[in-house]
Parts: structure tokens; sequence; C-alpha cells
């Protein structure tokens, strides 16, 4: 009687708390589609208007434009981070001496502060003395120097390609970590089985981490869908608005053009791709587990 009753305060404390989290997490969330039915400036009074600002968001050829960047962008970064991680974890898993030390430098980029990251590449990238064009001219390769975040065709790809380096140190951790879990014994027979270093990778390894790569696609392209600093410190969205993405799009309405309700429902649509998106993902990993 006396271990039951301690165990009731203690859900009198807990349940409070739990509750409190639960709103504190979820309020922005409900209040963010609560202001996308108002014209609001963020300063004056709110005028409800209904749906209206989610009409006028389905016909602005610029959100389109900014969706198709925004996916471009994932399309780009979240493959390209995930294989290279995966290489790295390979590389690592048959390395013995010096794997911390490696491993460090790897992860390194994905803890360090994106904006010094963005300003850093945006010196690499410049076109007149920046490393990446001077590296190319030194060895006879001025053809290919370009004007890197300036043009239209290659800023967006530019920036997928920082943060590829700044991610892939996530990804390289995640799934090295993956492939110490798988056992010593499937190798060994693999190996008695007369098989090389491709038929293992192919054939055993990257089957294995089904699950691992269907939670680095869900974090990437809920990572992706987030991206806001590395774009704004390095084009703004520019040039033309060839690198606005969703989020930078969301930064713009809302705080340089003061149109708090409409941000707030193109919010709402970027909530929701995530939502369908890791619904759709979590399915194939109970799959994947079964």
């Amino acid at each position: 009687m006396t271990r039951g009753k301690y165990q009731w305060i203690g859900y009198a404390y807990v349940l409070p708390i739990f509750l409190f989290l639960i709103l504190f997490v979820y309020f922005g969330i409900v209040y963010n589609v609560y202001i996308s039915l108002f014209e609001w400036d963020g300063i004056g009074e709110k005028t409800f208007i209904g749906l209206q600002n989610y009409l006028e968001m389905f016909r602005d050829p610029k959100v389109y434009e900014a969706l198709l960047h925004t996916f471009q962008f994932m399309a780009i970064s979240v493959p390209c981070s995930m294989l290279l991680g995966f290489i790295f974890a390979l590389l690592l898993h048959s390395i013995r001496r010096f794997a911390d030390a490696i491993k460090a430098v790897i992860f390194l980029p994905y803890v360090m502060a994106i904006i010094v990251i963005g300003i850093t590449f945006q010196m690499i990238y410049e076109p007149n003395y920046g490393l990446l064009n001077e590296a190319l001219r030194s060895v006879h390769l001025d053809g290919l120097a370009r004007q890197w975040i300036g043009s239209r065709n290659l800023a967006l790809a530019s920036i997928a390609a920082v943060y590829v380096y700044s991610h892939a140190g996530f990804y390289m951790l995640l799934y090295y970590t993956s492939i110490l879990n798988i056992n010593a014994e499937v190798f060994e027979a693999a190996e008695m089985d007369g098989a090389g270093a491709l038929t293992k990778i192919t054939r055993i390894v990257a089957p294995l981490l089904k699950s691992t790569h269907i939670i680095l696609l869900i974090l990437g392209v809920i990572a992706t869908l987030k991206v806001f600093e590395l774009v704004w410190i390095m084009t703004g969205g520019g040039p033309g608005g060839a690198t606005e993405l969703l989020s930078t799009f969301v930064f713009r309405s809302a705080l340089l053009q003061f149109e708090q309700g409409y941000s707030a429902a193109i919010s709402v649509l970027m909530l929701m791709i995530a939502l369908v998106y890791t619904i759709f993902q979590l399915k194939s990993y109970d799959k994947a587990r079964r």
C-alpha cells in the first residue's frame, strides 16, 4: 500500500511536467496555424481572412519556385551526404591506426558554426581571388573557373556542396556505428565463401543497413527543409532568386515584408511536407525491420 501511495505522488509531479512539455513543444505549431488565418504585419491589429493566405500561396509562382529549389537542394545534398558518409564509414572500419583522429577530422565540420562555414566558403568561391578558382588557375585549368555562387546555374549546387561538406561527418558517424553492430561472424562466413570487398559491401553491409538508410533519409529531408543560415549568408536567396528556398522565403515574407500571416501559411506547408514524408518513411522503416 505504501509503495502504491508513493507511486501516485510521483505521478502527481511527473504528469503536470509532461503535459507542460507537450504544450511547450506543440504550442508554436498550433499558434502558427492560427496566425496563418489572419492578415497581420506582426505589429498592428490582426484581420481574420480565413484560408485566403493559403489560396494566395497556391497562386504565387514564387512559392512554387522556392519549393522547386528546396527539392533540388534536397535531391543533391541528402544522397551525396549519405553516400560520402557511407564511404567514410567503410574506410574507417578497415583502418586500425589513427582511426579516432580521422573520425574527429571528418566530424569536425558538423559541429562548427554554420556561419563560419558559410563565410569561409563564400571567400573560397569568390571568382577573382577565391581559393577554388586560384587553385584551378594554378594547374592551368582557367577554363573551369566560374562564378560559383554568382551564377544562376551553379549557385544552388555550390551551396549544396557546402552542406554536404558540413554534414557528411554526421552521416559517417551513424553509418560507422551501425557497421560496428553487424555480427563479425557474417563477414567471416562471407570471406570463407570467397567474397571480395565489393561483394561484402553490396551484398552484406548495404542491405543490413537498410533501416539506417531510412532513418538518415528522414533526418536528411527534415534537415534540408530547415536550411536557412547557409543560404542566407552565402547568397541571400540570389542571384535572381536562384537559391531561394522555402525557409528563406518564409523569413523574407515575415521579417522583411511584414507578412506574418502569409509566412505562417508557407511554414505550415513545410510542416505538412515533413510530416507526410516522415510517416511514409516510418512505414518503410517498419517493413525493413520485419
